[in-house]
């Protein structure tokens, strides 16, 4: 898992995603190619909203993030944790979820980013 999501190297063998060989050096490359994972230990920052956390998970320019209305970011994130089956409160501080939706919010962040891979540790 640690290797198909870009934590660490293989150190033999390759690893072919779409029919391509693929070299990840690093998570961020996995996730630009639309590879993702869910970690047992959550990476989301407590004090934040849901839709904070989601919101520093994106991908986003300097000149687009400072145009961003948080409430519209905010409507889109709540509309798709509906359409997606893992309705969450936007506003909500993470610190405030319990365990299974602090799992949900990791979960809606890589399916947000439209990742076509989503690899889940054991708990999730």
């Amino acid at each position: 898992m640690r290797i198909l999501s870009g934590v660490i190297k293989p150190t033999f063998g390759k690893i072919y995603y779409k029919g391509k060989e693929v070299k990840f050096s690093s998570p961020h490359d996995a996730l630009k190619l639309g590879i993702g994972m869910v970690h047992q230990t959550f990476s989301l920052i407590p004090h934040l909203t849901v839709v904070e956390n989601i919101l520093l998970s994106m991908n986003l320019d300097i000149k687009s993030s400072l145009k961003l209305d948080i409430h519209k970011f905010a409507e889109r994130v709540e509309e798709f944790s509906r359409e997606v089956g893992m309705p969450v409160n936007p506003f909500t501080t993470v610190e405030q979820l319990p365990a299974g939706l602090k799992q949900r919010v990791e979960i809606l962040k890589h399916l947000f980013r439209g990742v076509d891979v989503l690899i889940l540790d054991e708990p999730t």
